[in-house]
């Protein structure tokens, strides 16, 4: 069963899969619509999403501590 997302209030959007295979080979997907890849198995496209998240959570909390909020255009 899916559930809206943190800070989502709106109709339950549809979504599909973040990973796909093409030829025996792994990709995965990002929301920006990025697609990354190829892997030789599914874990390691999954290890390797989990990076690319733990990354952008990174990059997000340092904007975010030295004052640019997740909805700032100025960048001075």
């Amino acid at each position: 069963m899916y559930a809206n997302r943190k800070g989502e209030s709106c109709r339950l959007p549809y979504r599909t899969g973040r990973f796909f295979v093409v030829d025996s080979e792994w990709y995965y997907t990002t929301r920006e619509c990025m697609e990354h890849g190829p892997f030789p198995t599914r874990e390691e496209a999954e290890l390797e999403c989990l990076a690319y998240i733990m990354v952008c959570v990174q990059v997000e909390d340092k904007f975010n501590s030295v004052g640019f909020g997740k909805h700032e255009t100025n960048l001075r």
